[in-house]
C-alpha cells in the first residue's frame, strides 16, 4: 500500500507539467523561513549560536521560446 501511494505521488507531480508559449509571463509570490545552529570555539571553549531568518518577494519567469 506504501508503495502504492508513493507512486501516485511522484506520478502526479511528473504529469503536472505545463505548457508554456512564447511571450508568457509568470509571476510567483514566495515566503520562506530558515533556521540553523552552528558551533564555534571561542578561546577552546565551544559556543553554540542559532540564526534564523525570514524571506520573501517575487519570482519573475519571461519566456523567450515554447521549449
Amino acid at each position: 500500500m506504501k508503495k502504492k501511494l508513493l507512486f501516485i505521488l511522484f506520478a502526479s507531480t511528473s504529469l503536472s507539467a505545463q505548457i508554456r508559449e512564447k511571450g508568457d509571463v509568470e509571476i510567483i509570490p514566495f515566503i520562506g523561513y530558515s533556521t540553523s545552529d552552528y558551533i564555534f570555539s571561542d578561546s577552546g571553549n565551544l559556543t553554540t549560536t542559532s540564526a534564523s531568518s525570514i524571506t520573501f518577494g517575487a519570482d519573475f519567469y519571461y519566456f523567450f521560446n515554447d521549449r
